[in-house]
């Protein structure tokens, strides 16, 4: 398991330099979510690039299971003013994604409490 976690961080800092396609990212967060919440601030400076494949790529990372709703949606929220739409259209999901997610799982905790 920590063999695991340390080549996931290896791959998450190689693609955050660039040495890795931008691809993986997102695969890295669906297979590594623990890595990639202990790395939240880097992969949300991948939303103050220049670049819009690289915002997309951070957008939709924050959008998957592992980032706390709050903090995404702090990243986030500035992209619902952006005027590039499918920017915009990519932030709106990524947190209707989380936000869907958050209500299943207080859901699945009162079931179970």
């Amino acid at each position: 398991m920590a063999a695991d976690d340390s080549l996931a961080k290896t791959i998450l800092y190689e693609v955050l330099d660039h040495k890795l396609p931008l691809e993986i990212l997102g695969t890295l967060s669906q297979s590594q979510p623990n890595v990639c919440k202990r790395h939240f601030e880097r992969i949300a400076a991948f939303l103050d690039s220049d670049n819009r494949r690289w915002q997309e790529a951070g957008i939709r990372a924050l959008g998957d299971d592992w980032s706390e709703y709050r903090l995404a949606e702090e990243k986030l929220r500035p992209f619902f003013q952006s005027e590039d739409v499918s920017l915009r259209d990519e932030a709106v999901r990524a947190l209707r994604n989380l936000q869907t997610r958050k209500i299943e799982n207080e859901r699945i905790d009162n079931i179970a409490g």
